[in-house]
């Protein structure tokens, strides 16, 4: 369970995910990538800093489906080496459906890797 990492406020397993996103952040359209996700919220890596508490609108893919949900930057961390950021990003308004495909995702991924 490598993949899995663990703390107090997490409800949910999460998993090293690597994907693209787009975001829309204070009206402004920026890219970014995913680097590990749960069914409440992932760590995103933008070359751009995101204001803390500034909503989001996220978009990106998992298993070839499209998800788009609502989210809230909890916390933000300068990578001086690149000249970057990871940000902490909770889910705040996800459809019942999308949830569950997150769940059902982490939960195989994490299994397969645990074999």
């Amino acid at each position: 369970m490598e993949n899995i990492e663990r703390n107090e406020r997490r409800k949910d397993p999460r998993l090293d995910f690597k994907t693209p996103v787009q975001f829309v952040a204070e009206s402004q359209m920026n890219n970014a990538q995913i680097e590990d996700i749960s069914a409440g919220g992932c760590r995103l890596k933008s070359s751009v800093p995101i204001s803390k508490n500034s909503p989001l609108i996220m978009q990106f893919s998992v298993e070839d489906s499209d998800i788009i949900v609502k989210a809230l930057p909890i916390w933000e961390a300068r990578i001086p080496e690149e000249e970057s950021y990871y940000v902490g990003v909770m889910f705040t308004d996800i459809s019942e459906n999308t949830k569950e495909k997150l769940v059902k995702y982490v939960s195989a991924q994490i299994d397969s890797s645990a074999k």
